[in-house]
Formats: structure tokens, sequence, C-alpha cells
């Protein structure tokens, strides 16, 4: 039997955090340990690009008489602003020096375009758990698996990369919108929820003061410049809980976010995944006040029945929030020329539509 997807909104369960390495590196924590969000679980070594410096354009030498005038050859370390080309005074020309930009290592030398290449020196890096729970499993120089007390809730769309930071909700209702006059120097780090933005602005600035996140209801579906190409980067983080439109965060979303002010929060925007096809977004407020490993029970999902909430997950009624008014038993023909079974759908403002039962999400 085909059923719309329900929409999970949990005020408290347990949650595993995985914090993936960036690469192979050190595991200082051990399964069992305590963690809060600044407890280091790992060091590595990052990966840096190289220097180019054009030393024969510097020195003003021909790239293949370069080796004459090398200071340090390949393989031997250098600082910043240590000498790696000399072009000693004569008669006829001055003298003329090239130094590193870095500390690194000599790479190698062209004597095609006259550059030597530096490769950076790498300082350990420390990895944060950015999750307050326990460690549940360590996978040697890859991986921490961090089990935590939190609130999840299942967004309809994500842009960006996974974020960490504090829950900060803009307004007292859930359709309050975002405006630039929010924004300020206690949303450094912030990740901030609100039904909306007022306009391109907002995300111009929100990333100048350092927002990390944003956590919306809805968005007009035209007129956001900003916005890439679906699974593109941007800049903050943003995950919408309700889709195109101005509906705001969906009352029991909110609540929750409201409940949990001030509290770690982990922006996951979804995206595919090559075990587990595509991954919902999803927002997860991490309870710092709750031991974790007591298992809450789950809020049990939607049920599929007249009355109940939903929204359209698929066109072209993309992101519309209603209320099923009807469930015709038989199948019904679509513009498409398919037949399926719907749902009579009606808005807010009691416009009805008839929307196939698989481009539904069940949200209360």
């Amino acid at each position: 039997m085909i059923k719309p997807l329900a929409i999970r909104i949990d005020p408290s369960t347990v949650y595993r955090v995985e914090r993936h390495l960036p690469t192979e590196g050190d595991i200082i924590v051990s399964v069992g340990d305590a963690v809060q969000a600044a407890t280091p679980i790992a060091r590595v070594l990052l990966p840096a690009p190289p220097a180019n410096v054009p030393v024969a354009a510097t020195l003003d030498v021909r790239p293949r008489d370069l080796v004459v005038y090398l200071v340090r050859q390949v393989g031997e370390q250098v600082k910043a602003n240590g000498v790696i080309g000399r072009r000693r005074a004569s008669v006829w020309q001055s003298k003329r020096e090239c130094v590193s930009p870095i500390d690194g290592t000599v790479e190698s030398v062209d004597y095609e375009l006259g550059h030597v290449t530096i490769r950076r020196s790498q300082k350990p890096t420390a990895i944060w758990a950015e999750a307050v729970g326990r460690v549940t499993e360590v996978i040697p120089r890859r991986a921490v698996v961090i089990q935590t007390s939190a609130a999840v809730i299942q967004g309809s769309l994500g842009l960006g990369e996974e974020v960490f930071g504090l829950l900060k909700v803009i307004g007292d209702r859930p359709d309050d919108l975002i405006s630039v006059d929010d924004l300020d120097r206690s949303c450094l780090g912030c990740i901030l929820a609100g039904g909306g933005i007022e306009n391109d602005e907002v995300l111009v600035t929100a990333e100048v003061v350092g927002v990390k996140g944003l956590i919306l209801g809805g968005v007009r579906a035209v007129g956001h410049e900003r916005w890439p190409v679906l699974g593109g980067s941007i800049s903050p983080t943003i995950v919408l809980t309700g889709g195109f439109g101005e509906a705001g965060i969906f009352p029991p979303a909110f609540e929750v976010l409201l409940r949990n002010q001030g509290k770690q929060v982990w922006l996951r925007p979804g995206g595919p995944n090559q075990e587990a096809g595509r991954v919902r977004a999803e927002v997860v407020v991490m309870h710092s006040d709750e031991p974790p490993g007591n298992v809450h029970p789950s809020a049990e999902a939607p049920a599929l029945a007249v009355g109940a909430r939903a929204r359209v997950a698929r066109p072209p009624h993309l992101g519309l929030d209603c209320r099923i008014a009807a469930l015709p038993r038989l199948p019904r023909e679509l513009e498409s020329g398919l037949r399926a079974l719907v749902a009579e759908v009606e808005t807010d403002d009691g416009r009805r539509v008839t929307v196939p039962l698989v481009n539904l999400e069940l949200t209360g």
C-alpha cells in the first residue's frame, strides 16, 4: 500500500553523532568517555596547498639558470621570509633576493617557468566533539561515534555543509521573519531559527557576522538570487522545515526549538548517500542536561486520515502546507495520464487541490 512519508519531530530521543575525521589521525578518546562540545577527540595533520614562488621573475634571471641562484635545494626546510634565491650584486646589476612566504619544505623546482614549490609545514589540528554525550564507538584513525540525548526535527530541504552551533530562536511566533536588524555580534557561531527571511540582504549579513546556519520555515519560490542550484554550496547552511512559500516553521517544530534555546545544534542538510539513497535534512538539538543512554520513546508518526496536516513534497505544488480534506478509495487519473491513489487537500485559505499520496508528507 502506498503511504505518504511522515515528518519526524522527536522532542527527546537517543541520537548517534558520527564525527568523521577529514583525514586519518590520532583518536584521543576511548569508548565510555563523556564529552562536551569543546572536548578534543582527535588530532590530525590537515593537508594545506603548497606555495608556488616565482623565483626567476623576482631575481630577473632566466628560468634555466635558476640552479645557480638557489640558496635552498629540494628537500631542505625554509622559514617564512627566509631567503630561497639570491642574485649577487655586480658592476652591471644590483643585489636581489627572493624569500619564502611560508614555513615549509622545498618540494620541487620548475626550470621552465622558474618557480619553486614549497610544501607547508603541517601542524596538528584538534578535532572537537561538537556534541554533548558519551563515546560509544571508535573507528581507529577514522571516526568517533557519540551517543547523545537530543531533539530531532526533519526538514524538507537542506543547502550547504554540516555545521554545529548554538541555537538562537528569532521571534516568539513560528511565522516571525529574520531581519537584518536581528543580526549582530551575539549571532557569531550561532544557528538561527525563524519563520523565514525578509530579503536576500539577510543572507549576506548573516555570512558577514559569522552565522553558521539558518533553520527556516519557508522561503519565496523566486526572488532569492543567492539560492544555488539544488545540491550546490551556500554559506551559511540552510535547512527548511516547510518549503517554498511563507508558512513559517511548523508549530510543533517551533515549540521544540523554543524550548531548546541556547543549546548545541547539529545542522544536517542531507543529500545523496551511497548506501541509503537520499538522506533527509535534519536539525539535531543536543540536550546537555540529560544523560545519554536514557532512551525516550520517539514521537508517534502522524496517521493518514482526513484532517491530518501535510506538506506537498513534489511539483507542481512543491512546499504547499495543507490539510487532508478527503481520501478517495479508488485511484484517479492524473494530468499526466497515470492513475494513482490521491488525497484531496485544502490550504488555510480554502483552496483545494488533488495530490498523489506519494507526493505527500504528513506533518501532524
